[in-house]
């Protein structure tokens, strides 16, 4: 039988994209299960997604944001899939994307994703200035390499990693740093991270607004909150 995947979004309203981002999913066939957080959706748009997203695999819940990004991790233990997928609600997935995340995450016996990070090791003074390098999900990656912190993009892992995805949600604060927690919580099980190879155009991503409200323009001059977390806790291990 084939191993499926339970995918988990996190999704704020942004022109209603996220039916283009889990229809893109949906060809995609080791497709198991589609748990999406509709934060703080009006109720002109929960009908609409309602109606577009209308597939036995597809599970919405009307949520209030009260976690930002980290509200798609609220539902991580409710599924019994064998992988789990961590996708955002602003692109457009190719049909071999699992496959894809699939193969690697076999390969390494690891947590996979097409963009993410290096650290530095100690104490940092910010972690979105501060990188030692990035990977990015929208360029170019031309060999598999490990990093610290693997983004939750479109990430990928085994289920049975981990016994402890029941309590993930709670641990989370309030400041959406979902990237930086799946991460800690794989460091502490010694789960590596590594970032597959791709190229430019592999994903695409929807057009930008002004009112799409992204976490990395809300925090990248303004980071404390996730440089402290790397600094007392990721950093630690």
């Amino acid at each position: 039988m084939k191993k499926l995947v339970d995918i988990y979004i996190a999704s704020l309203w942004r022109q209603g994209h996220v039916v283009k981002t889990v229809k893109s999913l949906l060809l995609n066939p080791e497709v198991g299960t589609v748990t999406i957080c509709c934060n703080n959706y009006t109720d002109q748009q929960w009908e609409f997604v309602s109606n577009e997203l209308c597939d036995a695999r597809i599970v919405l819940h009307r949520t209030n944001n009260e976690k930002g990004s980290n509200e798609k991790l609220r539902f991580i233990g409710k599924g019994s899939n064998f992988y789990i997928c961590l996708v955002d609600d602003d692109l457009i997935y190719p049909p071999d994307y699992l496959n894809k995340l699939i193969q690697g995450c076999e390969k390494y016996n690891a947590m996979v994703s097409l963009h993410g990070r290096i650290v530095p090791k100690g104490f940092i003074l910010s972690y979105y200035g501060q990188p030692l390098a990035m990977y990015r999900a929208l360029g170019t990656v031309e060999q598999d390499v490990e990093v610290d912190v693997a983004s939750n993009c479109g990430s990928l892992f085994k289920r049975n990693f981990y016994d402890d995805l029941d309590k993930w949600y709670d641990f989370c604060g309030t400041t959406s740093m979902d990237d930086i927690y799946v991460n800690y919580f794989a460091k502490k099980r010694g789960v590596r991270r590594i970032v597959l190879a791709h190229q430019e155009g592999y994903l695409q991503h929807k057009q930008q607004f002004a009112e799409d409200n992204y976490v990395f323009d809300k925090h990248r001059y303004s980071d404390a909150v996730q440089t402290e977390f790397i600094n007392n806790y990721f950093n630690k291990i």
